[in-house]
């Protein structure tokens, strides 16, 4: 008999329709909650197109805008399917977007140098780790970042769905979309959260600029009570699907994640609350 690779036990491939049966039950109306808020923040950057002498930080965050909102509804997507590890890579890219369209603001007279960046040495400046110190909260992005650049990258906490600590699938290699609640439910709400930090920084820089409506705010104000009230509901939805033993023998990767989307969300509640 032979001995299985160190821990794998063996590949599997999950059924594409229970997976997306389930989560489907867990997200409910979360994937029409992230549309909806990504075309609300696609028609705060729409204001941009009609904005008379534009500059190139108003074309830098309309890029950027654009770029954040399209990996949202993709990520949005691969979750809905259970491709857990591929939306870990938009995410991070998101992170890295959002950063960079403060990093812009913060220094206007760079943006132009950042959309004629022809060279890997010119594009190299505005790269995650030349920007975050920067950055309003820069610490708490970078450590999510650094999070979320562990699990992207080929090492043993890439393995996101199939590494030594998921229990949950008897070590097995994932060759397809998985049901992980746990993690799902953590990718999911910073999949909506990012998309409504970046509405909220757009209103704060062109409130004074473009003729925001005023039902935009309180939209926005809605929509980020609403997705509070959505992570509680799945989080209880979760706690009937998985069992508390699978994660009791260490802090698992998305507990992790939660931690340091928490301590980021307090960060931003201060900096609301400090206007």
């Amino acid at each position: 008999m032979k001995r299985p690779l160190k821990w794998a036990v063996g590949l599997q491939e999950a059924d594409t329709k229970a997976v997306e049966n389930s989560i489907a039950a867990l997200l409910g109306e979360g994937p029409a909650v992230c549309e909806e808020i990504a075309h609300q923040a696609a028609s705060c950057l729409r204001l941009l197109l009609e904005k008379d002498a534009a500059s190139s930080v108003d074309l830098s965050t309309l890029t950027l805008g654009a770029k954040l909102l399209s990996n949202a509804r993709a990520s949005s997507l691969l979750l809905q399917h259970g491709y857990i590890d591929s939306s870990i890579l938009l995410i991070r890219e998101m992170i890295h977007t959002l950063m960079l369209t403060l990093f812009l603001h913060a220094h206007p007279e760079k943006a132009e140098t950042w959309m004629k960046a022809n060279t890997p040495s010119q594009r190299e400046k505005f790269a995650f780790r030349e920007i975050w110190r920067t950055v309003e909260h820069g610490e708490a992005w970078n450590g999510l970042y650094k999070l979320f650049s562990k699990m992207a990258h080929a090492n043993v906490e890439a393995r996101v769905t199939f590494g030594r600590s998921r229990k949950a699938f008897g070590y097995d290699l994932q060759v397809r979309g998985v049901y992980d609640p746990r993690q799902i439910i953590v990718l999911f709400v910073l999949t909506l959260q990012i998309p409504l930090w970046f509405q909220g920084y757009f209103c704060d820089w062109y409130q004074q600029e473009l003729s925001i409506p005023a039902e935009f705010e309180s939209e926005m104000k809605t929509m980020n009570f609403a997705t509070e009230e959505f992570n509680k509901q799945l989080w209880r939805r979760a706690e009937k699907d998985t069992p508390s033993e699978v994660h009791k023998d260490e802090l698992s990767i998305s507990e992790q994640v939660q931690a340091k989307a928490l301590l980021m969300l307090m960060a931003l509640e201060k900096r609301i609350g400090e206007k």
